[in-house]
């Protein structure tokens, strides 16, 4: 994935993340959807409104339930992890000064019902820096062409799609 900089948003005061993720595959029956937050800076505070029940595998008595905020308070390198047997797209993550958000799947099928997996993992960039025009296309040969998961910041947000083929 690429990684992205450290970066603080002049007249920002709160960092806005959004995790990314894609279903289980049938191959992965417990690989499981995933975000990790770093702490840039001491006292960070983080809050997490997942949308699935979360987990933290390494302390198993920190579960986050759906719609539930939940806040911590970070030292910088200080690391969260939560993981779910279901697909944690649009978890929402707040904090009072920039992370690094990194969200995925252990096992991913793209598309859902694939027999093979891949590992899926993107550093997502805090809404602050996002845009409003996209250019994608897609790179590949796939027999059924390229998925692309769109994530949006706000509820009735409009996509258009200005052009479906190169031909």
């Amino acid at each position: 994935y690429t990684a992205l900089p450290f970066r603080t948003v002049s007249g920002v005061n709160q960092y806005h993340y959004y995790a990314v993720s894609v279903p289980r595959g049938i191959k992965s029956p417990t690989a499981n959807s995933a975000f990790l937050i770093i702490a840039c800076v001491h006292h960070t505070m983080v809050t997490i409104t997942p949308s699935q029940i979360a987990n933290d595998p390494i302390n198993p008595n920190r579960t986050l339930t759906i719609g539930e905020s939940r806040t911590f308070v970070l030292d910088e390198l200080d690391t969260l992890y939560f993981a779910s047997p279901e697909d944690l797209t649009g978890s929402h993550v707040v904090s009072d000064q920039p992370i690094s958000f990194i969200s995925g799947h252990e096992c991913g099928s793209v598309p859902y019902g694939r027999v093979q997996c891949n590992h899926l993992v993107e550093q997502i960039p805090p809404t602050a820096l996002w845009g409003k025009q996209f250019f994608i296309s897609s790179i590949s040969l796939h027999p059924g062409g390229d998925i692309f998961k769109m994530v949006a910041s706000s509820n009735s947000t409009t996509v258009n799609i200005l052009c479906t083929s190169s031909k």
